[in-house]
């Protein structure tokens, strides 16, 4: 149910960790519950997270990054960054 909001958010969330945790519970309720409500959410995450593997995450956008610092990466990430809309 999308109850939408009159100035949605773009959010873009990073999550670096590939296994599960309390705080990486928390970021995927946390982009279920804002997705819902009508924000643009993209999640950046590492290749094969077990985040990005969950259900509930209709509407949000997944970009596999291995959070590297190469020049290719972070042109690559910024790309990605600049023209989620």
């Amino acid at each position: 149910m999308t109850t939408g909001v009159p100035n949605p958010l773009r959010i873009a969330m990073l999550v670096s960790g590939t296994g599960i945790n309390g705080a990486i519970v928390h970021s995927l309720l946390l982009m279920r519950f804002l997705a819902r409500r009508g924000h643009r959410i993209m999640l950046m995450h590492r290749p094969d997270a077990w985040i990005a593997q969950q259900p509930g995450l209709d509407g949000v956008e997944l970009f596999a990054t291995s959070f590297g610092r190469s020049p290719s990466e972070l042109i690559r990430v910024t790309r990605k960054v600049n023209a989620f809309d």
